[in-house]
């Protein structure tokens, strides 16, 4: 997972952070393990980040940061209990700011 202060690489493409419009996240039941899911969307896509992902904290972390999200460990701890619950929480709306 590669970023930056402009932007992310997703595959083989760059999005700006000037782009992102919604920053949400959520939960999936693995059965065994759950998956704690961080979601970007653009006016026409939707970028999803497994926290399986190489360097994923550090993009969560730096992305708390840079939207001046609450902490990353607060959330985080949020979406993960309870346990097998969905815990889904809008982080950042680029229509609701100031």
């Amino acid at each position: 997972m590669k970023f930056d202060e402009k932007g992310f690489y997703f595959k083989d493409k760059f999005i700006l952070w000037d782009e992102i419009e919604t920053i949400s996240t959520y939960k999936i039941d693995r059965l065994v393990v759950d998956d704690i899911i961080l979601e970007l969307t653009t006016e026409n896509f939707i970028y999803s980040f497994s926290e399986e992902l190489e360097n994923w904290r550090n993009f969560a972390e730096f992305i708390s940061i840079k939207f001046e999200l609450e902490d990353f460990y607060i959330w985080f701890e949020r979406v993960m209990k309870p346990a097998f619950k969905e815990n889904r929480a809008l982080l950042f709306d680029r229509n609701s700011i100031r």
